[in-house]
C-alpha cells in the first residue's frame, strides 16, 4: 500500500495565509513574549479570528474539521513561529476532541459555541503528579450523589489551564477497575471548588500557559458525562490518537 502525502491546492493555500500571518504576526513578538512568559493573548485573538481554536469543530458552530495531515500542516506553520504562542491555540483543540468523539448534541452545543463564537479557551485535564502515558493510573475521583458527580484530585502540567473556561476532564469512578473504571466530563471553570496553581517554569515554550488545576469537591452535573461511564479511557486513547497523527 502506498501513501501520497501530497498536499492539495487548498493545502498549499491554507499553508501560505498561515505563513504570511506567522511572519507578520509571530515572528516579530515571539522572544518578547517568551522572555515575559506572559500568555500570548492578543496574538490568540488574532489566531481565533482565523478559525484556528476550532479546527476539530463541527462547521454549524463555525468551526471547521480539518484531517490529520491538514492539521499537522497548521501546527508546523504556527510552532515554525513559536511553539509557545502556537501550542496557545492548538491546545483548545486537543480539550475540544472528547467532545466530538463522545458528546451530545446539548454538550457540543455548550461546548462549541462558548469555543468557536465566544472565544473562550479551553484545556484537556489528563496528566496527573501520578499518570502521564500510563492513563488507567490516575487518581482524581468521581464519585456519583444523586444527579451529580463530585470530583476530586489533582492534575499537572495542563496546558492552557490557567485562562481556559472550559475543561474535558477525565477521572476514575472505581480504582480497582483500572481503565474500565474511568469517566470523561465537560466541566465549567466558574464550578466552586476548582483552582490553578502558578504557571511552571519551563526551558522552552514559556508562553503557553502550564499549570496544575485542583478539583475540591467539584460537582458536576451527570448530564456533563461524556459518554458512559467506563467509556473515559476509551476516549482518552481516540483523543491522544487523533493528537499524534
Amino acid at each position: 500500500m502506498s501513501f501520497n502525502f501530497s498536499l492539495t491546492e487548498d493545502q498549499i493555500a491554507l499553508q501560505k495565509m498561515i505563513r504570511k500571518f506567522v511572519d507578520n504576526e509571530i515572528v516579530p513578538v515571539r522572544a518578547e513574549y517568551d522572555e515575559s512568559e506572559e500568555f500570548p493573548w492578543e496574538i490568540v485573538r488574532k489566531m481565533q479570528d482565523l478559525g484556528l481554536n476550532c479546527l476539530v469543530a463541527p462547521e454549524k458552530y463555525n468551526g471547521v474539521y480539518y484531517d490529520a495531515q491538514t492539521i499537522a500542516i497548521i501546527a508546523e506553520e504556527l510552532c515554525r513561529g513559536c511553539t509557545g504562542i502556537g501550542l496557545s491555540v492548538l491546545a483548545n483543540n486537543l480539550a475540544s476532541e472528547p467532545v466530538v468523539i463522545a458528546g451530545n448534541e446539548e454538550q457540543q452545543d455548550w461546548w462549541f459555541n462558548r469555543a468557536c463564537n465566544e472565544g473562550k479557551i479551553q484545556a484537556f485535564c489528563l496528566t496527573e503528579p501520578g499518570a502521564g502515558s500510563d492513563v488507567s493510573n490516575i487518581s482524581t475521583t468521581a464519585k456519583k450523589d444523586g444527579d451529580y458527580y463530585i470530583l476530586n484530585g489533582t492534575k499537572c502540567f495542563i496546558t492552557n489551564a490557567g485562562y481556559a473556561e472550559q475543561y474535558t476532564v477525565c477521572a476514575t469512578l472505581d480504582k480497582s477497575k483500572k481503565y474500565k473504571g474511568m469517566a470523561f466530563f465537560i466541566v465549567d471553570r466558574d464550578l466552586e471548588g476548582i483552582s490553578t496553581g502558578r504557571h511552571e517554569k519551563k526551558m522552552g515554550i514559556r508562553c503557553s500557559n502550564t499549570v496544575e488545576v485542583v478539583f475540591d469537591n467539584v460537582r458536576v452535573h451527570k448530564k456533563w458525562l461524556l459518554g458512559n461511564e467506563g467509556d473515559g479511557f476509551k476516549i482518552a486513547m481516540k483523543t491522544l490518537d487523533a493528537s499524534r497523527p
